[in-house]
């Protein structure tokens, strides 16, 4: 089926070669200094270096149309233990090189067939949450996870409070991040409604349940007054074994005088083994982008919460810990061609071990962007942050990155 999709992909823009499109970018960034403050370790200079090409293409042939992107990356990491004496680093690398593309049809404005193998998704609800809230300088200050500009908005780092599922939530918790493996129908019956059903076929996994796995989302889009969205996002991910992790997202976002605000609430469906029954936090999340006359202000706020996993058995059930994100951009604009940003991060985790003990993170990061993001721009900035959560390790670091589109 894969073979199939690039094959077809091909077709579509060969087509009509000389109306293809095409664009490309360049980026990358490395730490030119950076080390980490506790009473074991010293400072390390250099490490955790990322880089990445694009090349993508699209087309349009009456009714059908095609896009394709190839990506090369690579990254090498610095992988610090800062409580051995002397502090050990073992340097590791990776590179990487993935095609994507999708394919649509669309035999009348109101009805869309793709097929789709697309990691940015589709039909994403998200505004200004996800990747929209930091945008093209996340991409680039990406050394490591934890060293991200970006790391809120997805989930993954270990959370230190406690709790069977560890794991800190992000953004995408609360906002559905898209679509973006296989094939989909939208449809607009009207003008304010759409609906799209996605199914995942080219995930073995998934294929033996392909209906309970299916994406179902609902849109209404109301102008001026903003938007509603509700999505289910199947994942039934074993052909004999009612092994359910869906997610259910609400999303509304809508504009008040100069601001924009988005709204999203997200869950994931219980999970059910023999052993135990996993109860997924409820999240809850907003973003808003204040456009004020001398700066502007960019605030996302998360709060996940009520998860618990219950065992059999003697085992004593565990309560996931109360989760709080909270993260904050001014920017303003120094020159016509130099911007700087005061990004602000805060996390707290509140456990549920009797005491109610709260631990908090910070994540600082101001930088600097010289030119213009559209074609050629330079980042510098400096990053403080804890290790984790729960740590009293303080780790700085001073990227420098590019980001060049043609």
């Amino acid at each position: 089926m894969k073979k199939l999709l690039f094959i077809l992909l091909a077709v579509s823009l060969t087509a009509n070669a000389y109306a293809i499109d095409l664009s490309a970018q360049v980026i990358g960034a490395f730490n030119a200094f950076g080390g980490t403050f506790n009473p074991n370790a010293f400072d390390q200079v250099g490490g955790d270096e990322h880089g990445r090409v694009r090349i993508e293409g699209s087309a349009e042939v009456d009714n059908f149309g095609g896009w394709f992107r190839l990506q090369g990356a690579f990254t090498i990491v610095d992988e610090t233990d800062p409580t051995a004496e002397p502090v050990e680093v073992e340097r590791l690398g990776n590179t990487s090189v993935n095609a994507y593309g999708h394919i649509w049809y669309k035999p009348i404005d109101q009805l869309a067939f793709y097929i789709t193998k697309n990691p940015d998704g589709h039909w994403g609800l998200d505004g200004n949450a996800l990747w929209g809230f930091h945008g093209i300088a996340g991409d680039v200050f990406k050394t490591t996870d934890a060293a991200s500009l970006d790391k809120f908005s997805y989930s993954g780092s270990l959370s230190s409070a406690g709790g069977a599922l560890a794991v800190r939530p992000g953004f995408n918790s609360a906002f559905y991040g898209g679509f973006s493996d296989g094939a989909f129908v939208s449809i607009t019956p009207i003008e304010i409604l759409t609906i799209n059903l996605g199914l995942p076929v080219f995930d073995e996994a998934k294929t033996g349940n392909m209906l309970l796995s299916a994406t179902l989302q609902v849109v209404l889009n109301l102008g001026e007054k903003g938007t509603i969205g509700l999505t289910y996002a199947g994942d039934l991910n074993k052909k004999d074994v009612w092994d359910d992790a869906s997610s259910l997202y609400l999303y509304f976002n809508t504009t008040i005088g100069k601001t924009v605000f988005d709204f999203g609430f997200g869950t994931k469906f219980a999970e059910k083994t023999d052993t135990r029954t996993i109860n997924y936090p409820i999240s809850l999340g907003a973003a808003a982008i204040f456009d004020l006359e001398k700066m502007d202000l960019k605030a996302r706020l998360l709060m996940s919460a009520l998860g618990s996993t219950q065992f059999s058995g003697d085992r004593k059930d565990e309560n996931e810990p109360l989760e709080i994100l909270a993260e904050i951009v001014p920017s303003f604009a120094l020159t016509e061609k130099i911007t700087a940003y005061l990004k602000g991060g805060l996390t707290v985790s509140v456990a549920d071990s009797g005491e109610n003990r709260a631990t908090f993170g910070i994540d600082l990061f101001p930088y600097i962007v010289f030119g213009d993001t559209d074609t050629v721009a330079f980042y510098t900035g400096f990053n403080l942050r804890n290790r984790d959560v729960a740590s009293d390790f303080i780790t700085w670091s001073i990227p420098v990155g590019i980001s060049i589109n043609f």
